[in-house]
């Protein structure tokens, strides 16, 4: 799982933990990885495995591509914005 997802998984936590009257100081700590890179929270380290089999899971089907306006061929294909956010939505995620 990528650095990036991990940084994404830890703010939601700290977010979490602040909303439930943490500071933000002893949010940090809670979240903190033992040398191992595991959280030292048996809570976090269970959901930060849930965060990642859902990130797994997340599978998008792309529609096809559909030849260029201009009728030139295959080698100008393109895939409409719209079918692409309708295939995103139908996987049930959100854009913006």
């Amino acid at each position: 799982m990528s650095e990036l997802t991990r940084e994404d998984f830890e703010q939601a936590a700290i977010e979490s933990l602040v909303a439930e009257g943490y500071s933000i100081g002893s949010a940090v700590e809670v979240m903190a990885r033992g040398s191992d890179g595991e959280y030292r929270s048996v809570r976090f380290n269970g959901a930060w495995w849930a965060w990642q089999a859902t990130r797994a899971q997340l599978v998008i089907d792309l529609p096809m591509p559909k030849d260029f306006p201009d009728g030139t061929g295959d080698y100008y294909e393109m895939i409409d914005p719209d079918d692409l956010i309708e295939a995103i939505h139908a996987a049930g995620v959100q854009t913006k």
